[in-house]
């Protein structure tokens, strides 16, 4: 299979769910694409596994779908991107009015579908239609259309995932958002300092001869506009009668170093004192002037507003805490599994990494806990996919409770955690272990009580020691004796 075929979504069916699954990994991965180009590339996918011949990505607009997004030959109502839809007009209002997904294999001989109003005079006789979600909010709604019906009913791993692809859609558009926010974050700040350049270069300088007795012998009309005085008033007076009391110690020492030839000039911001008594921020730089003998004659002084400097450099941090913010939150979507809030599987094979060399580097041991919820298939089939979703956010909640700070938790496939306690022996693991499990087995949150086996490894220090995949593989094994031993339990490997 070419890489154009994985890029187009284009998968011929004998590839089977494992290349289907790597090639939508590939799509969430993908951060070069646009937003339309990736919802474009996830509705071919879509197209091509659920044989739909019309697909649309729909956002929610008050009473209204907007389309993102469509893929396939549109029926003749011909709907494209842009379009506005009534809520009602579209089997699309029933995933928006539930919640959750909604499907017929055969729109006409199914009650629920078959009298609902649809936009134009082409029915669809075959829907499959899932939530888009950004977090718990219903963003929208991914639909999948064909213009006959289907020999047999959706099957339940294909409406698993097309769920999946509407959290997967959710979290490229929360993402696209942050990252529109990052980039105006980015615009805002470049105007800032290309306004305070700017400002820099044109403001007029204010310049001033001061007498070594501290009164003014000179001052530009500049000078005067900054401070609000005539030139004759100013001439009247001396610099610390217009110099904040906050800041007149720091500039007499400035001062002394030019007079003892510390310094040939010297600079600092301070506030001056307008005619009216508010402060005004200012850059002064000063040098002094010395007689042919050396004996100091005089200091310039120049003199410039940096009050819209302040006011810039307010803002810019502002906006520098902003761009953080989003910054960090684009390196959480990249790193926490969306669906239990606990560390995706790259995310944490780098965090094992890191453990594993800090490990090594001190002689610690290393407890590796592989948790898997007991019996979850069954708990999915009779409560459904949004239960099992609920029980395993509860689930990896607990495991986290049961654990330190500096404890790694991650999710490491379905129902399957893995944890990793740094520094920690055989009889603090199962400790751990035991608590954990115990924690999960009373709790009263889910729809019927839920259980875990444990399987435990301790990664030991020395020149035998082991790998990290060595020992997961270890601990996975014990997770399997604890299964085979009656479940709800902890094993040691």
């Amino acid at each position: 299979m070419s890489q154009a075929q994985l890029n187009a979504g284009s998968l011929p069916r004998q590839y089977g769910w494992a290349a289907r699954l790597q090639a939508f990994q590939a799509l969430i991965a993908d951060d070069t694409e646009s937003l339309g180009r990736q919802l474009s590339n996830f509705l071919a996918m879509a197209a091509d596994q659920f044989e739909a011949d019309f697909c649309t990505a729909l956002r929610i607009d008050g009473t209204h779908f907007t389309v993102l997004a469509t893929h396939g030959a549109p029926p003749r109502n011909g709907l494209t991107v842009g379009d506005t839809v009534p809520l009602t007009a579209t089997f699309a209002h029933q995933v928006q009015t539930t919640g959750a997904s909604a499907f017929s294999h055969d729109v006409q001989n199914d009650p629920a579908f078959r009298d609902h109003p649809y936009l134009g005079p082409t029915r669809p006789q075959a829907y499959l239609g899932s939530p888009i979600l950004i977090g718990h909010h219903l963003f929208g709604v991914i639909s999948m259309m064909a213009t006959t019906p289907r020999p047999e009913p959706f099957d339940p791993a294909e409406i698993a995932l097309l769920e999946l692809m509407g959290q997967a859609l959710g979290n490229l558009v929360e993402r696209d958002h942050l990252e529109q926010k990052r980039r105006e974050a980015d615009s805002q700040r470049w105007a800032a300092s290309r306004l305070l350049q700017t400002a820099f270069e044109s403001a007029p300088i204010g310049m001033g001869l001061v007498g070594m007795d501290g009164r003014w012998l000179q001052v530009n009309q500049a000078l005067c506009q900054l401070l609000g005085y005539t030139e004759d008033e100013l001439l009247a007076l001396d610099c610390q009668s217009v110099t904040h009391p906050a800041d007149a110690g720091p500039d007499r020492d400035q001062l002394r170093t030019l007079l003892d030839g510390t310094s040939l000039n010297c600079s600092v911001e301070k506030r001056l004192l307008h005619k009216d008594g508010h402060a005004v921020w200012v850059a002064r730089r000063v040098a002094l002037v010395r007689e042919q003998d050396g004996c100091p004659r005089c200091f310039v002084s120049q003199i410039q507003s940096i009050d819209a400097q302040k006011m810039l450099i307010a803002a810019w941090e502002r906006q520098q805490q902003e761009l953080e913010a989003a910054n960090q939150k684009l390196t959480l979507l990249a790193s926490v599994d969306p669906l239990t809030e606990v560390l995706n599987r790259r995310a944490l094979r780098q965090k094992l990494d890191d453990l594993d060399g800090e490990a090594a580097a001190q002689a610690w041991p290393l407890a590796f806990l592989m948790v898997d919820v007991d019996h979850f298939k069954s708990y999915n089939d009779r409560f459904g996919h949004l239960d099992g979703d609920q029980a395993l956010r509860i689930i990896a909640a607990h495991i986290t409770a049961a654990c330190r700070a500096s404890d790694v938790v991650g999710r490491f496939g379905g129902e399957e955690f893995l944890v990793v306690l740094p520094d920690t022996t055989a009889h603090a693991a199962r400790t751990v272990a035991e608590r954990l499990r115990l924690n999960i087995a009373q709790c009263r949150e889910m729809r019927e009580p839920t259980t875990v086996s444990v399987g435990v490894h301790i990664l030991m220090p020395g020149p035998e020691r082991q790998t990290v995949n060595q020992a997961i593989a270890l601990a996975d094994a014990a997770l399997y004796l604890a299964k085979r031993s009656g479940r709800n339990r902890v094993a040691f490997s």
